[in-house]
């Protein structure tokens, strides 16, 4: 294999695990459908799991300039980081590669030959201006990049529990204690049983007193790279507004949405426009009372669940990695 595509994208508390997400998916379809070499240069993401399927190469940078470890004569650098712009892509340039951005607001200038925002209803003449007339603008969730568990699943029907309905509580890679107990003391509250998964690393003594006195069965798995399994076996998320909506719309499963962040405001906006999801509330505003009075209404309107079911899988193919496998070969 020859060495071709560099990633810059780290994962941390504050900035939580799409950027890494996103690029993983994109390594994944490179390595395995088209035995293309990468790496990874980013902070805090040599142990994570998601990597294990995946023969990258992981530079972790720690503090040092990333653009002095660029690897030699890389063919392309793909670039999914808010605290990198204009003038570092130009840095990056100088090694000869192509640069392909990623990004999911349009406010700010870009030195790249591709950019990609896989926001629902994102259009290319949002980004004109900030961006060189020949950059290729590749727009919406056509180019949302999944790994290759969701494209496989696409069709597969959910696997749910007659007696018991099934909420599966994912939040990202950060940790939310304040706004996961919150989530389950509202469900606490609800008067019928219920499975619940809390997908999550956090740590918390409240948080562990909350599962052990609730009257629903909850588990907490170890979080491992086979997320798509577990949204088969769910029949509602509650989740943010990120990356992990698009694997949620793959599949068809119908989400309740705590935004996290300002750049999921106009993901959850539009996926609540489009009718594949429910705004729940902003991270601040999620109280137990909050997430007790909106499952006491959703969990009974059936005809809703399975229009907003359907509405999700409208949205997403999943076969964006191979779209834009397809653009950065035109590019070359």
């Amino acid at each position: 294999m020859s060495q071709e595509v560099i990633f810059r994208c780290d994962k941390t508390n504050e900035i939580g695990g799409g950027h890494l997400l996103r690029c993983l998916a994109l390594a994944e379809y490179f390595e395995k459908e088209k035995n293309i070499e990468c790496v990874f240069l980013g902070k805090y993401i040599r142990h994570e799991i998601f990597f294990q399927e995946l023969e990258s190469k992981i530079i972790d940078i720690g503090s040092k300039n990333h653009i002095n470890k660029i690897p030699k004569d890389p063919k392309w650098i793909v670039i999914d980081h808010y605290g990198i712009g204009f003038e570092e892509e130009s840095e990056f340039k100088k090694s000869g590669a192509k640069i392909v951005v990623i990004d999911d607001m349009p406010n700010r200038k870009h030195n790249a030959d591709i950019l990609i925002d896989q926001t629902l209803n994102r259009k290319e003449d949002e980004y004109y201006g900030l961006v060189a007339k020949e950059t290729h603008i590749l727009a919406g969730t056509d180019y949302a990049m999944l790994r290759s568990q969701f494209r496989k699943l696409k069709n597969s029907s959910r696997v749910s529990n007659d007696k018991r309905t099934t909420i599966l509580i994912s939040l990202g890679l950060s940790q939310l204690a304040n706004i996961e107990e919150s989530v389950i003391a509202g469900l606490n509250r609800i008067n019928k049983e219920l499975n619940i998964i809390l997908l999550s690393e956090t740590k918390s003594h409240c948080l562990e007193k909350l599962i052990y006195s609730s009257q629903h069965d909850i588990r907490r798995p170890q979080i491992s790279n086979n997320i798509a399994s577990l949204l088969l076996k769910s029949d509602f998320v509650v989740g943010a507004a990120g990356n992990s909506s698009w694997e949620r719309c793959c599949l068809g499963i119908p989400t309740g949405l705590i935004i996290l962040a300002d750049n999921q405001r106009n993901n959850a906006e539009a996926l609540s426009h489009e009718g594949a999801a429910d705004i729940i509330g902003y991270g601040s505003e999620i109280s137990d009372e909050v997430i007790y009075q909106y499952f006491s209404s959703v969990l009974e309107n059936n005809s809703k669940l399975k229009r907003m079911e359907e509405n999700a899988c409208n949205l997403c193919d999943g076969n964006g990695v191979e779209r834009i496998y397809n653009a950065m070969c035109e590019a070359n």
